[in-house]
């Protein structure tokens, strides 16, 4: 039942397309399934890269103003008030 179906699917097709499919061999569909599967990863892995800046930008901010904070205490502390 699925064979009938991607049959009907190829027929669909542009032709463009079937001529290009046609002309696969097992290499090639083999290279294009680990080249999809690379893409993935690399937008895996574009998505952590940016979350990771996101975090290490608020980490930076972060620091900062704990350090201006403890800064301004000792501040009071010397001053007495």
């Amino acid at each position: 039942m699925p064979e009938a179906k991607a049959e009907q699917t190829f027929d669909t097709l542009n032709p463009k397309v079937k001529a290009f499919l046609g002309r696969l061999d097992e290499d090639d569909v083999g290279l294009l399934e680990k080249s999809i599967d690379l893409s993935r990863h690399v937008a895996s892995a574009g998505r952590v890269a940016k979350w990771l800046v996101v975090a290490l930008f608020g980490l930076i901010v972060g620091l900062s103003a704990v350090g201006d904070a403890a800064v301004k205490i000792l501040h009071w502390f010397q001053t007495g008030r």
